[in-house]
Protein backbone atom coordinates (compact mmCIF):
# COMPACT_ATOMS: atom_id res chain seq x y z
CA UNK A 1 0.00 0.00 0.00
CA UNK A 2 1.42 3.39 -0.98
CA UNK A 3 1.99 5.96 1.25
CA UNK A 4 -0.97 8.49 -1.00
CA UNK A 5 -3.62 5.54 -0.24
CA UNK A 6 -3.38 5.46 2.90
CA UNK A 7 -4.20 9.40 3.15
CA UNK A 8 -6.94 9.09 1.15
CA UNK A 9 -8.55 6.97 2.90
CA UNK A 10 -7.71 8.08 6.37
CA UNK A 11 -9.31 11.59 4.52
CA UNK A 12 -12.66 9.80 3.42
CA UNK A 13 -13.31 8.41 6.98
CA UNK A 14 -12.74 11.86 8.84
CA UNK A 15 -15.40 13.00 6.39
CA UNK A 16 -17.81 10.13 6.73
CA UNK A 17 -17.46 10.13 10.56
CA UNK A 18 -18.58 14.14 10.86
CA UNK A 19 -21.57 13.62 8.45
CA UNK A 20 -22.86 11.87 11.32
CA UNK A 21 -22.52 14.20 13.97
CA UNK A 22 -25.15 16.73 15.19
CA UNK A 23 -24.32 20.63 14.27
CA UNK A 24 -24.34 22.52 17.43
CA UNK A 25 -25.87 26.19 17.07
CA UNK A 26 -22.24 27.42 18.49
CA UNK A 27 -20.62 26.19 15.48
CA UNK A 28 -22.54 28.59 13.26
CA UNK A 29 -23.66 31.23 15.06
CA UNK A 30 -21.00 33.41 16.71
CA UNK A 31 -20.98 33.86 20.49
CA UNK A 32 -23.49 37.21 21.39
CA UNK A 33 -21.31 38.49 23.98
CA UNK A 34 -17.83 37.90 21.97
CA UNK A 35 -19.45 39.67 18.58
CA UNK A 36 -19.26 43.26 18.33
CA UNK A 37 -22.02 44.75 16.37
CA UNK A 38 -25.10 42.89 18.02
CA UNK A 39 -28.24 45.29 18.95
CA UNK A 40 -29.24 43.49 22.47
CA UNK A 41 -32.51 45.99 22.54
CA UNK A 42 -33.49 44.22 19.27
CA UNK A 43 -32.60 40.49 20.18
CA UNK A 44 -29.92 40.58 17.42
CA UNK A 45 -27.24 37.19 18.00
CA UNK A 46 -29.97 35.71 20.67
CA UNK A 47 -31.14 32.06 19.99
CA UNK A 48 -34.89 31.19 20.41
CA UNK A 49 -35.68 27.79 21.02
CA UNK A 50 -38.89 26.07 20.92
CA UNK A 51 -41.55 26.09 23.57
CA UNK A 52 -41.32 22.70 25.96
CA UNK A 53 -44.35 19.89 25.70
CA UNK A 54 -44.58 20.31 29.64
CA UNK A 55 -45.83 24.44 29.02
CA UNK A 56 -48.07 23.56 26.31
CA UNK A 57 -50.03 20.71 28.91
CA UNK A 58 -50.10 23.28 31.50
CA UNK A 59 -51.78 25.78 29.57
CA UNK A 60 -54.24 23.43 28.45
CA UNK A 61 -55.00 22.69 31.54
CA UNK A 62 -55.77 25.96 32.46
CA UNK A 63 -58.41 26.46 29.40
CA UNK A 64 -59.86 23.32 30.70
CA UNK A 65 -60.73 24.79 33.98
CA UNK A 66 -61.78 27.91 33.03
CA UNK A 67 -64.25 26.14 30.36
CA UNK A 68 -65.18 23.59 33.23
CA UNK A 69 -66.19 26.64 35.48
CA UNK A 70 -68.20 28.01 33.19
CA UNK A 71 -70.46 25.28 32.36
CA UNK A 72 -70.76 24.78 35.67
CA UNK A 73 -71.70 28.59 36.50
CA UNK A 74 -74.43 27.84 33.33
CA UNK A 75 -75.92 24.65 35.58
CA UNK A 76 -76.11 26.70 38.26
CA UNK A 77 -78.66 29.13 36.67
CA UNK A 78 -80.39 26.52 34.94
CA UNK A 79 -80.94 24.14 37.43
CA UNK A 80 -81.21 26.16 40.86
CA UNK A 81 -82.39 29.26 39.77
CA UNK A 82 -84.48 28.07 36.79
CA UNK A 83 -87.52 28.46 38.14
CA UNK A 84 -86.95 32.13 39.78
CA UNK A 85 -85.46 33.30 36.21
CA UNK A 86 -88.75 31.86 34.16
CA UNK A 87 -90.99 33.62 36.50
CA UNK A 88 -88.86 36.88 36.35
CA UNK A 89 -88.82 36.13 32.66
CA UNK A 90 -92.85 35.89 32.54
CA UNK A 91 -93.36 39.12 34.66
CA UNK A 92 -91.29 40.89 31.65
CA UNK A 93 -94.13 40.66 29.49
CA UNK A 94 -96.87 41.53 32.11
CA UNK A 95 -98.00 44.97 32.50
CA UNK A 96 -99.61 46.39 35.42
CA UNK A 97 -101.85 48.88 34.55
CA UNK A 98 -104.91 50.99 36.29
CA UNK A 99 -108.22 50.79 35.70
CA UNK A 100 -109.60 54.58 36.27
CA UNK A 101 -111.97 54.61 38.91
CA UNK A 102 -115.76 55.98 37.77
CA UNK A 103 -116.28 59.90 39.30
CA UNK A 104 -119.21 61.07 41.45
CA UNK A 105 -121.65 62.38 39.70
CA UNK A 106 -123.21 66.25 40.19
CA UNK A 107 -126.64 66.99 40.58
CA UNK A 108 -128.79 69.83 41.62
CA UNK A 109 -131.24 70.19 44.63
CA UNK A 110 -134.47 68.47 42.36
CA UNK A 111 -131.45 65.15 41.13
CA UNK A 112 -131.11 66.52 38.02
CA UNK A 113 -127.89 65.88 36.52
CA UNK A 114 -125.16 69.04 36.12
CA UNK A 115 -121.87 66.39 35.39
CA UNK A 116 -121.78 62.78 35.18
CA UNK A 117 -119.81 60.08 33.19
CA UNK A 118 -120.58 57.93 30.27
CA UNK A 119 -118.62 55.17 28.68
CA UNK A 120 -117.16 55.43 25.51
CA UNK A 121 -115.90 52.62 22.69
CA UNK A 122 -111.78 52.70 22.75
CA UNK A 123 -111.15 54.87 25.51
CA UNK A 124 -110.23 53.19 28.55
CA UNK A 125 -111.79 55.84 30.76
CA UNK A 126 -115.06 57.08 30.98
CA UNK A 127 -115.63 60.23 29.93
CA UNK A 128 -116.73 63.48 31.64
CA UNK A 129 -120.08 64.97 30.63
CA UNK A 130 -121.81 68.16 31.63
CA UNK A 131 -125.35 69.35 31.07
CA UNK A 132 -125.52 72.11 28.35
CA UNK A 133 -127.86 74.12 31.02
CA UNK A 134 -126.84 77.72 30.46
CA UNK A 135 -125.00 79.58 33.71
CA UNK A 136 -123.97 75.71 35.52
CA UNK A 137 -120.13 76.49 34.15
CA UNK A 138 -118.78 78.34 37.25
CA UNK A 139 -121.08 76.37 39.40
CA UNK A 140 -119.45 72.52 37.89
CA UNK A 141 -116.30 73.94 36.91
CA UNK A 142 -114.41 71.20 34.64
CA UNK A 143 -111.55 68.56 35.07
CA UNK A 144 -108.74 67.39 33.14
CA UNK A 145 -108.48 64.08 32.67
CA UNK A 146 -106.13 60.92 32.93
CA UNK A 147 -103.38 61.17 30.77
CA UNK A 148 -100.71 58.52 28.75
CA UNK A 149 -97.71 59.28 27.04
CA UNK A 150 -97.07 57.83 23.72
CA UNK A 151 -96.19 54.50 24.69
CA UNK A 152 -99.75 54.18 26.24
CA UNK A 153 -99.00 54.59 29.64
CA UNK A 154 -100.38 56.99 32.19
CA UNK A 155 -98.76 59.71 33.88
CA UNK A 156 -101.15 60.85 35.58
CA UNK A 157 -104.29 58.35 36.53
CA UNK A 158 -107.21 60.44 38.07
CA UNK A 159 -109.81 63.41 37.21
CA UNK A 160 -108.30 66.58 38.96
CA UNK A 161 -110.93 69.13 39.17
CA UNK A 162 -110.75 72.64 37.75
CA UNK A 163 -112.98 75.31 39.43
CA UNK A 164 -116.62 75.13 40.62
CA UNK A 165 -117.28 72.18 42.76
CA UNK A 166 -115.01 69.98 40.47
CA UNK A 167 -112.14 71.45 42.21
CA UNK A 168 -113.79 72.74 45.60
CA UNK A 169 -114.88 68.63 46.13
CA UNK A 170 -112.50 67.04 44.62
CA UNK A 171 -111.54 64.29 46.81
CA UNK A 172 -114.98 63.00 47.66
CA UNK A 173 -115.75 63.02 44.03
CA UNK A 174 -112.42 60.74 43.03
CA UNK A 175 -113.08 57.11 43.27
CA UNK A 176 -110.27 54.72 43.89
CA UNK A 177 -108.41 53.31 40.72
CA UNK A 178 -108.69 49.69 40.39
CA UNK A 179 -105.68 47.23 38.93
CA UNK A 180 -105.34 45.05 35.64
CA UNK A 181 -102.56 42.87 34.56
CA UNK A 182 -102.89 43.08 30.89
CA UNK A 183 -100.48 40.55 28.75
CA UNK A 184 -98.14 41.71 25.39
CA UNK A 185 -96.31 39.98 23.07
CA UNK A 186 -92.33 40.94 21.93
CA UNK A 187 -93.97 43.90 19.73
CA UNK A 188 -96.04 45.59 22.38
CA UNK A 189 -99.08 44.17 21.72
CA UNK A 190 -101.87 43.07 23.75
CA UNK A 191 -102.78 40.17 23.98
CA UNK A 192 -104.98 39.21 27.16
CA UNK A 193 -106.09 41.29 29.98
CA UNK A 194 -106.71 40.37 34.26
CA UNK A 195 -109.15 42.37 36.53
CA UNK A 196 -107.14 41.94 39.97
CA UNK A 197 -108.93 44.94 41.66
CA UNK A 198 -112.18 46.33 40.48
CA UNK A 199 -112.53 50.42 40.68
CA UNK A 200 -114.55 52.06 42.57
CA UNK A 201 -116.58 54.47 42.44
CA UNK A 202 -116.31 58.58 43.62
CA UNK A 203 -119.37 59.74 45.82
CA UNK A 204 -122.40 61.56 44.28
CA UNK A 205 -122.74 65.31 45.07
CA UNK A 206 -125.76 66.93 45.31
CA UNK A 207 -126.11 70.72 45.55
CA UNK A 208 -128.47 73.16 46.92
CA UNK A 209 -129.08 74.94 43.39
CA UNK A 210 -131.77 74.64 41.04
CA UNK A 211 -130.16 74.19 37.66
CA UNK A 212 -133.91 76.08 35.94
CA UNK A 213 -133.80 78.87 38.37
CA UNK A 214 -130.06 79.07 37.29
CA UNK A 215 -130.68 79.23 33.92
CA UNK A 216 -133.07 81.65 34.29
CA UNK A 217 -131.31 84.24 36.21
CA UNK A 218 -128.17 83.52 34.00
CA UNK A 219 -130.21 84.78 30.93
CA UNK A 220 -131.44 88.03 32.86
CA UNK A 221 -128.09 89.02 33.96
CA UNK A 222 -126.54 88.10 30.25
CA UNK A 223 -129.10 90.26 28.47
CA UNK A 224 -128.67 93.20 31.17
CA UNK A 225 -125.06 93.30 30.86
CA UNK A 226 -125.44 93.39 27.19
CA UNK A 227 -127.91 95.84 26.68
CA UNK A 228 -125.78 98.39 29.14
CA UNK A 229 -122.81 97.57 27.23
CA UNK A 230 -121.32 95.71 30.76
CA UNK A 231 -118.21 93.88 30.87
CA UNK A 232 -120.02 91.02 32.98
CA UNK A 233 -122.51 90.32 35.74
CA UNK A 234 -123.41 88.49 38.29
CA UNK A 235 -126.38 87.54 40.82
CA UNK A 236 -127.60 85.45 43.93
CA UNK A 237 -130.96 83.39 44.84
CA UNK A 238 -130.98 82.40 48.25
CA UNK A 239 -134.11 81.21 50.35
CA UNK A 240 -134.05 83.05 53.35
CA UNK A 241 -135.37 80.62 55.43
CA UNK A 242 -132.94 78.46 55.04
CA UNK A 243 -129.87 80.06 53.96
CA UNK A 244 -129.67 77.46 51.11
CA UNK A 245 -128.56 78.75 47.20
CA UNK A 246 -130.47 78.17 44.54
CA UNK A 247 -129.12 80.44 42.32
CA UNK A 248 -125.57 81.57 41.82
CA UNK A 249 -124.77 83.01 38.47
CA UNK A 250 -121.16 84.55 36.98
CA UNK A 251 -121.62 86.02 33.72
CA UNK A 252 -119.98 85.37 30.76
CA UNK A 253 -119.32 81.53 31.08
CA UNK A 254 -116.82 79.35 29.90
CA UNK A 255 -117.85 75.70 28.39
CA UNK A 256 -116.93 72.83 31.11
CA UNK A 257 -117.49 70.57 28.18
CA UNK A 258 -114.82 71.91 25.90
CA UNK A 259 -112.42 72.65 28.64
CA UNK A 260 -112.43 69.11 29.88
CA UNK A 261 -111.82 67.96 26.45
CA UNK A 262 -108.87 70.23 25.52
CA UNK A 263 -109.24 69.89 21.79
CA UNK A 264 -111.04 72.76 20.20
CA UNK A 265 -107.60 74.91 21.39
CA UNK A 266 -108.78 77.57 19.58
CA UNK A 267 -111.77 78.10 21.65
CA UNK A 268 -109.55 77.70 24.85
CA UNK A 269 -107.11 80.27 23.50
CA UNK A 270 -110.07 82.98 22.80
CA UNK A 271 -111.34 82.53 26.25
CA UNK A 272 -107.68 83.24 27.80
CA UNK A 273 -107.13 86.27 26.15
CA UNK A 274 -110.56 87.26 26.31
CA UNK A 275 -111.11 91.16 28.10
CA UNK A 276 -114.35 89.66 29.96
CA UNK A 277 -112.36 87.39 31.64
CA UNK A 278 -114.88 84.41 32.26
CA UNK A 279 -112.80 82.37 33.89
CA UNK A 280 -113.51 84.98 36.54
CA UNK A 281 -116.31 83.76 39.17
CA UNK A 282 -117.89 87.20 39.75
CA UNK A 283 -120.54 86.31 42.45
CA UNK A 284 -117.79 84.32 44.60
CA UNK A 285 -114.53 86.86 43.69
CA UNK A 286 -115.72 90.18 42.85
CA UNK A 287 -116.75 91.72 40.07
Amino acid sequence: MSIFSYIRRQFRRLFESRSYQDITPDEIFPDAHNRPGFNRYQLEGRLESRIHKYTIYVLAGIITLIFIGFLFQIGLLQISNGNAYAKQSKQNTLDHQPIIAPRGQIVDTHGTRIGWNTDVEGQSYPKRVYATTTGLSHISGYVTPPQKDESGNYYTRTFDGRGGVEAAFDTYLQGENGRKIVEKNALGEHIAANTIKHPEPGNNLQLSIDADLQSQLYSIIASTTEKYDYRGGAGVLMNIDTGHLRGLVSYPEYSSQKLTSGRDAAYIEKILNSSSTPFLNRATEGL
